[in-house]
């Protein structure tokens, strides 16, 4: 699963295992960069909100306040736990001729209503 990679590289980025080269900064939680403002053209603003840093920040956001790992320095525990608070998600991939609930993704899930945390 591609969002599993990029929250495990977040990760990786946050406790100095992969170099920090897409200039991401890291507080109480993460951050890519200020927003956009609305003035900006929107095919512009699109790619901004899917390029890696952002939307690898959201998805790292939306499960680091649920996992808890003893030790931050092992890659290995994080993997575990990523793992069992993913399989808490659906795994619905789009199939042609069927509506979808949404994209799949584990940020659309996080926000619907009643999707399960």
């Amino acid at each position: 699963m591609r969002e599993r990679y990029c929250i495990i590289h977040v990760w990786k980025i946050l406790n100095d295992f992969a170099p920090n080269d897409i200039g991401m900064k890291f507080n109480h939680h993460i951050s890519a960069s200020e927003p956009m403002n609305d003035t900006v053209q929107v095919s512009v603003r699109t790619d901004y909100d899917n390029s890696f840093k952002i939307k690898a920040g959201k998805l790292y956001g939306t499960c680091c306040q649920t996992l808890s790992t003893p030790s931050p320095s092992s890659l290995d525990q994080f993997k575990i736990a990523l793992g069992k608070f993913l399989k808490k998600f659906p795994d619905t991939p789009p199939v042609p001729g069927y509506t979808s609930a949404n994209r799949n993704s584990l940020l659309d899930w996080k926000n619907e209503k009643g999707g399960r945390t």
